[in-house]
């Protein structure tokens, strides 16, 4: 699992299993992710999807 939120992240988003692109991130980015937050970053995204993801 991998998280990102533009194009520079695709390069990892892209092997990792399972790419997650924030909700802000640029369309080409959540075009290429597996997973979209519901949060974006300055809204403690990565963290809520984690919270949500170990239930």
């Amino acid at each position: 699992m991998a998280f990102g939120d533009t194009t520079n992240d695709h390069t990892m988003l892209e092997p990792s299993g399972v790419g997650v692109c924030l909700k802000n991130g640029s369309d080409d980015t959540k075009a290429i992710a597996d997973i979209i937050t519901d949060y974006p970053c300055d809204e403690d995204g990565w963290a809520r999807f984690m919270e949500m993801y170990a239930e």
